[in-house]
């Protein structure tokens, strides 16, 4: 589940051979009405994935249901049920057989990094850390949950498209009530109508870990709260006998609680099992309890779920005996089939569009982005798409969808949308430090603050600062131009003050400050959340000042000036900005410089950058490669490409070697060791590079280097620790906190 294994295991406090044939059922006696069972079933996080297990086996005795009520993971099971899925199709919903989505996909938000606008990818080039706060007026605020559940809802509200806005759940194909509680009051809320996909998330918004769910104005969190196996829930709905599945987790043993997650984890597992035990209390004698035996097997365990619904599937098959008495005869469990199993019928056509807008974009913005449109049957995967694209803008807490007003084949598409409540303006702040451990050092504190939606079309202002040795201030507005954002205009002002160092092998013998002042516009396209091209103008004004260690010379401070055209290729589909393990990102960038525009000489430059990731296993392998060049006369020396530093030659000092040409190759191997929320790798890198002034030098005599290191992924950032060498240079150690280059 993406680093977050640790926090949901201390915070999921619902969590908690093959069988025999059994014998055919004995048949209710004739005239004699079978009766009424309520079928319950308890919260326990991916241990309810038992309950299918459970599921089997009372089909397999003839055993029908008359109702259904769930808590937290008991509500997902027996709300799908009611709905009209067999015990074979839940399991295969639970083991995610044949589903490009898993578990891990279901329990997170968004399509991930590469189904983020094209302008979030980009954040990770200006600030070197994973640190995001909302902003909202002068406050800076957290999510409610780690877990917004956008991915869940969409797929639960897929599963149950003829169920998003019923009168009463008792119109479902079997009657379902699910438990969950109101955040503002404690007190116990019975989801009994509406749309059927919300009210079974609302019903596991662990406390922490999912956000809770809104319906009809209250905030619900889960159910398991105040009643994690809901019995008198279904006796309110009129059954003769209850059949009960308890797989939540009991309180450990005072011995396995060891720190503070184990204790916030005891806490809310003591806070169940006393609402737990008041359920038991009240079975009847007519009433039976299950209890799946299941080991050790955690809550957060999703990936374990047919092993779990082998073992809820025993536990049933132990208890059969006592089942056998609920069952009925052939006829009696024909009709009980014929209802509860739905007629799978395809998506609806379109009647209409309707916007619920609570969100800051427009309903222009967000209709032209969702992809789909009046007069045609829903597309799944198109309005997957289009959801993942609206949440992919990253200023969104929800972004739902619902069938509403069917009539046949026809209804009308409900979307809706909600701004994030801890803010949608965004705050990150970032670290990135390089040494050598001798005389080489470089450090940058940034801070990156994006104002978010200004106006109908969704504009934006990005402002960044940083301070270290290279210190910056830069802002750009960013203003679409269509509704979907994919022409744009971008002007821009920024300020930077940077040093550099020259060097005779690895000793340093000069120190360079370099003051620049710039401004400029582009315009530009976006081809989808992964693409983008700007051309543009750009002025720029600076003053370099050289200060000598050799012979006590010194020479006069430089005024420079550039103005030049350019336009800039930029193709991502990284999984991670900051320590990539799949996919790749490509950028090519044509400068011009031209004296007409108020620069101090005419040139043409082209870099090319190509960085591409792929793993296997725990097993990355990644490829770089830079090549920057001058396509006529020099350029400016403050613009020449440099090499030098982690994976650019590791064995020379950061930018250690600067030319008016510049190529770098690097194959980099890294093996993950430990995957927790701070996982640990080994790896190694081989490279090749080198820097020339003179055209027809170039792509000679290259210097062959590498690295070996250990490295840690931090929330930060990555953190690299090795030694570096490299032909003509050192041997020599590094410590690197940023992204690979």
């Amino acid at each position: 589940m993406i680093r977050i294994t640790a926090v949901v295991a201390a915070l999921l406090l619902t969590a908690g051979s093959s069988p025999g044939q059994t014998q055919p059922s004995p048949a209710t006696p004739t005239g004699t009405p079978p009766p009424r069972i309520g079928l319950v079933l308890s919260g326990g996080g991916a241990r309810g994935a038992a309950h299918a297990g459970v599921l089997k086996v009372l089909e397999r005795l003839q055993i029908p249901v008359h109702c259904v009520v769930g808590t937290s993971m008991g509500s997902i099971v027996g709300g799908l049920y009611a709905y009209g899925y067999s015990p074979a199709e839940l399991e295969r919903l639970l083991t995610r057989e044949g589903s490009p989505r898993d578990w891990a996909y279901l329990l997170a938000d968004g399509d991930g990094r590469r189904a983020l606008a094209f302008r979030r990818k980009e954040e990770t080039r200006f600030i070197t850390g994973r640190n995001r706060f909302g902003v909202k007026g002068l406050t800076i605020g957290l999510p409610k949950g780690w877990i917004q559940g956008q991915n869940l809802e969409t797929e639960l509200t897929f599963l149950t498209s003829e169920a998003h806005d019923l009168a009463s759940f008792d119109d479902l194909r079997l009657p379902f009530r699910c438990v969950a509680v109101d955040l503002g009051t404690g007190h116990q809320v019975v989801l009994d109508s509406g749309n059927l996909a919300l009210a079974m998330r609302a019903s596991m918004s662990v406390p922490g870990v999912f956000a809770p769910a809104v319906i009809d104005g209250r905030e619900l969190l889960d159910g398991g709260l105040t009643d994690n196996v809901p019995i008198e829930v279904a006796r309110l709905l009129g059954c003769d006998a209850v059949i009960a599945v308890d797989i939540g987790t009991p309180p450990a043993d005072v011995e396995e609680v060891r720190d503070l997650l184990d204790v916030t984890t005891q806490m809310f597992a003591i806070l169940t099992q006393q609402n737990v035990d008041r359920s038991i209390d009240s079975l009847e004698p007519g009433d039976l309890l299950l209890h799946p035996d299941l080991g050790d097997i955690k809550s957060t365990e999703f990936e374990r779920a047919r092993e779990l619904i082998a073992l809820g599937e025993q536990a049933a098959e132990a208890a059969a005996d006592e089942l056998r008495r609920f069952g009925v005869d052939d006829a009696t469990w024909a009709e009980f089939l014929a209802r509860q199993r739905r007629p799978r019928h395809p998506l609806p056509t379109i009647r209409s569009i309707r916007i619920d807008n609570h969100s800051s974009l427009s309903d222009l913005v967000l209709q032209s982005r969702l992809g789909v449109e009046p007069g045609k049957p829903v597309d799944e995967a198109r309005l997957r798409q289009g959801l993942a694209e609206v949440y992919g803008t990253d200023g969104l807490q929800r972004v739902g969808f619902a069938l509403v007003a069917r009539d046949g084949d026809t209804a009308d598409l409900e979307v809706h949308a909600e701004d994030r409540s801890w803010g949608v303006d965004t705050l990150a702040i970032g670290l990135r430090l390089e040494s050598n451990f001798e005389d080489a050092s470089s450090y940058e504190i940034g801070a990156l603050y994006t104002a978010k939606h200004l106006n109908a079309l969704g504009a934006e202002l990005r402002t960044q600062v940083g301070i270290g040795n290279d210190s910056q201030a830069t802002m750009e507005f960013f203003q679409p131009l269509v509704p979907d954002g994919s022409l744009f205009v971008a002007p821009t002002i920024g300020a930077t003050k940077a040093s550099r160092d020259a060097y005779d092998g690895n000793r340093k013998i000069a120190e360079t400050e370099i003051n620049i002042l710039a401004g400029g516009i582009d315009a530009g396209m976006q081809f989808g959340p992964c693409t983008e091209l700007r051309v543009g103008w750009l002025r720029t004004h600076g003053r370099l000042d050289v200060g000598l260690n050799v012979a006590g010379q010194s020479i006069p401070a430089i005024d420079v000036d550039d103005g030049l055209l350019r336009a800039q290729f930029v193709a991502d589909t990284l999984d991670d900005g900051l320590l990539p393990a799949r996919g790749f990102r490509t950028t090519w960038q044509l400068d011009v410089g031209i004296e007409e525009l108020g620069g101090d000489a005419d040139y043409q430059s082209l870099a090319i950058t190509h960085l591409h990731a792929v793993s296997w296993d725990g097993l990355t392998l990644t490829g770089i490669a830079f090549y920057d060049t001058v396509l006529s006369a020099m350029r400016p020396a403050y613009t020449t490409p440099a090499l030098g530093g982690f994976l650019a030659l590791s064995g020379l000092p950061e930018n250690s070697i600067a030319g008016q040409h510049a190529a770098l190759g690097t194959l980099m191997v890294r093996q993950r060791l430990i995957d927790s929320f701070a996982p640990l790798f080994v790896g190694g890198s081989i490279e090749v590079g080198n820097v020339w002034d003179r055209r027809s030098d170039q792509l000679r005599d290259f210097r062959v280097g590498g690295s070996a290191f250990v490295a840690m992924d931090l929330q930060v950032a990555p953190l690299h620790i090795g030694i570096g060498a490299t032909e003509g240079g050192a041997l020599s150690g590094f410590l690197f906190l940023g992204p690979v280059r």
